[in-house]
Order: structure tokens, then C-alpha cells, then sequence
């Protein structure tokens, strides 16, 4: 995320520039007087400031990643999507601008994009959220490596889902597919489990496959290591499979599920009405048998 943050990068050039000067300046109190410029010095001094450059770099870069994450938390795991979307929206403005001019540079900020647009979308800007998507489309035609194309279209496959349904991420995830068919190691190995394991999720859902979703849903809702917003957004999706199915207790625990734990999701008063109803039909159902 560091080519997103202009203050950073200047200051890794400052403290680049300023710990070679020292470097210099130390190398000539050592031998007692100005160190003459020559060839050798002139390229070790260029070589001196790279490696300060590479460092800082590094540094801050992970820095600014651990900062970016946090804020993605806030959507993830509190489940706030308005937080991430106030915190967030001056990176994604720079990573929606990076896209329109500089396409090719800019594949990376599609990790970033695709939660900030959900996040949008949860917000009702549903227009904004279809902007993100369409730059992303955009990025990803333009890389010129498949891996970093890839990179895009994985990102871009649930916002996709999200805003135009299953088939439109199927033709995402389907192209990500051949790609990856064409790499070795790093892709496969990165993205290589989602792919396969998103495909099988489309998959029964346009088959409807129920049984294969509600296993799914429920794996992903009571596993403590998933990350809360995906725990909360299946547990829904398994509350209405309940619903259809008449299973009411089992859907009671799915939608109890959404509201104690999905914070400012949308899905949360949705999921609060149908709860009332429930208990509303529970409480009907006592009275008639006594």
C-alpha cells in the first residue's frame, strides 16, 4: 500500500538520502579528510542509497499494511461497514485514480477496493460500489501478467457476486480459473484453494444444491477462525434455506446468530423482523396447545 501514501514515500527518500550523507560524512572523519568523488565511490554511494531506499521501503511498507488492515477489521471482524468507508475513502480514492491512469500499476489495490466497495454497497451507495467494480474489470484486462490479473479478478469475484449475481462471478471466476492454469507456484499456491473452493460454492448454488450449502454455511458460521462479516453474512444465507424449509429452529439460530453478532451489517434488521415473527409464531403455537 506504500505507493498509495505520497508522505511515506517522501520520507523513505529523506531518510535514504540523510543516512547515506552520514555514511559519507563518516567515511571521511575516518580517513581524515574529504573522500575525493571517483567511479568506485560514486557507485558505491548509489548502491548505499538503494539499499537505505529497499529498507525503509520494506519497513514502511508493512507498517502502512498493518495499518490498512486494521481498517479493513473494522468491516471484517466489528462489522462495521460505515467505519471502514469513512476511515477508508481517501485510499480508495487514490487507488480508484491510480486505476484510471495508471492501470497497469495498480493491481494491488484491488485487495483494498473490493471490501472498501462491499462496504459501500452495504451502505446503500450501490453506484459507487458498480464504479469500483468496472475499474477493476478495467485493471485486470490490462495487466500484462497473468498472475497480477489474477490478483484483480479474485478480489473483483465477490464484489461481482455481490452487485450482478452468480453467474456474472462465475465468468470472473471461470477466467481467474485459466489463468491460473498457465502458472506455477506463486498463483496456484495463493489463490489456487479459493478459487476451487468459490467455484464449488457457485456451483451448487446454480444447481441448487441446498444440502451442499447449508454444510458450507454452517461450517463457515460456527468456525471461530472465519472472520466475523463472512460468519454472519452465511449464517443468513442458511436462515433463509431454514425458512424455505420450514425448519424453524434451526433458522432461529441462524438469524439469532446475524443479530447478536452482525453489528452494523445490514442484514441485522432484516434478520431482527423475521426473528419477531418466529417468536410470535413460537408463542401461537403455546397458546393453541394449551
Amino acid at each position: 500500500m506504500l505507493q498509495y501514501f505520497t508522505k511515506h514515500k517522501i520520507i523513505c527518500l529523506v531518510f535514504s538520502f540523510v543516512a547515506t550523507t552520514v555514511f559519507y560524512a563518516a567515511t571521511c572523519i575516518s580517513v581524515g579528510g574529504p573522500v575525493p568523488p571517483s567511479l568506485i565511490g560514486i557507485v558505491t554511494t548509489t548502491v548505499l542509497f538503494l539499499s537505505f531506499l529497499f529498507m525503509s521501503s520494506r519497513i514502511f511498507g508493512r507498517r502502512l499494511d498493518d495499518m490498512v488492515m486494521q481498517w479493513l477489521d473494522y468491516y471484517n471482524r466489528d462489522c462495521d461497514p460505515g467505519r471502514l468507508y469513512g476511515t477508508g475513502a481517501q485510499l480508495a480514492a487514490k487507488i480508484m485514480k491510480g486505476m484510471k491512469n495508471s492501470p497497469r500499476e495498480n493491481a494491488n489495490g484491488a485487495w483494498f477496493l473490493s471490501f472498501y466497495a462491499l462496504a459501500a454497497a452495504d451502505l446503500g451507495k450501490v453506484d459507487e460500489a458498480e464504479d469500483m467494480a468496472k475499474a477493476m474489470v478495467r485493471t485486470a484486462e490490462l495487466q500484462r501478467k497473468p498472475f497480477d490479473q489474477v490478483t484483480v479478478l479474485v478480489n473483483l469475484e465477490p464484489l461481482v457476486m455481490r452487485l450482478h449475481g452468480v453467474d456474472a462471478a462465475q465468468a470472473i471466476l471461470d477466467k481467474a480459473q485459466e489463468l491460473l492454469k498457465d502458472l506455477d507456484g506463486q498463483g496456484p499456491d495463493i489463490y489456487g484453494a479459493f478459487v476451487k473452493g468459490e467455484g464449488e460454492t457457485l456451483r451448487n448454488m446454480r444447481t441448487g444444491n441446498t444440502a451442499g450449502l447449508l454444510d458450507f454455511f454452517e461450517k463457515v458460521r460456527r468456525n471461530d477462525d472465519q472472520l466475523m462479516r463472512m460468519r454472519v453474512m452465511y449464517a443468513d444465507a442458511a436462515a433463509s434455506i431454514y425458512q424455505v424449509q420450514g425448519d424453524q429452529v434451526n433458522e432461529r439460530a441462524c438469524r439469532q446468530f446475524v443479530v447478536s453478532n452482525g453489528n452494523r451489517l445490514p442484514l441485522v434488521p432484516l434478520n431482527n423482523v423475521r426473528l419477531e415473527e418466529l417468536v410470535q409464531a413460537c408463542m401461537a403455537n403455546e397458546e393453541g396447545i394449551q
